[in-house]
């Protein structure tokens, strides 16, 4: 994904002017587990940053697809068994009360 293509401008938020700037020769940099885009403000020229989301390969394929199906899964089986009152049962054996002749 190229970042000139997008037609609106980039904006973020600018440390020195404290407001949101549009950005300036943006450069898309890595950081250890997110994705992020490095530029200059358009007004006063100091640094901007910004996220611009999570690093695919840290997740197997069909992770996020995975985890959807197990919310759902789990929140199907808490609305079947809430209402459901827990069974109580009490076990015992014929054993002791069998005498030997």
């Amino acid at each position: 994904m190229s970042v000139e293509s997008k037609s609106e401008p980039l904006m973020a938020y600018c440390v020195k002017c404290n407001e949101k700037r549009e950005m300036v020769d943006v450069v898309e940099v890595e950081t250890k587990q997110k994705l992020g885009l490095k530029a200059e403000c358009g007004e006063c020229g100091g640094g901007l940053f910004r996220f611009s989301g999570s690093k695919s390969r840290n997740r197997p394929e069909g992770y996020y697809v995975e985890r959807a199906r197990n919310r759902r899964l789990e929140a199907r089986k808490k609305k079947l068994l809430d209402p459901v009152p827990p069974i109580r049962a009490a076990y015992w054996s014929d054993e002791g009360d069998q005498q030997e002749c």
